[in-house]
């Protein structure tokens, strides 16, 4: 949800995701707008089309409380995918 031209107010994990998960809350974070796109674009739908295959990605299901990840506290931080030790090797 746009609250600037700058920043977005978002879901940290993906909201489909969170609801293949069954989980009932996501955080939500202020991100900057070009950050928030980016990560968007390049991972969160990879992950829902795993989820849409799989299930779930975690080998005994998903935990009861998600905790922030890697990738989440990057985009967070403000760091664009290609910033980042796994971001620039994805394409």
């Amino acid at each position: 949800m746009p609250v600037s031209n700058d920043y977005d107010v978002d879901h940290v994990q993906s909201q489909k995701r969170a609801g293949q998960n069954e989980y009932r809350y996501v955080r939500l974070c202020r991100l900057k707008r070009e950050v928030n796109q980016a990560w968007g674009r390049r991972w969160e739908g990879r992950l829902v089309r795993a989820g849409n295959q799989l299930g779930w990605t975690e080998p005994d299901g998903p935990p009861p409380i998600r905790q922030i990840d890697q990738f989440q506290w990057w985009k967070v931080q403000g760091l664009m995918p290609g910033e980042t030790p796994y971001g620039a090797k994805a394409t």
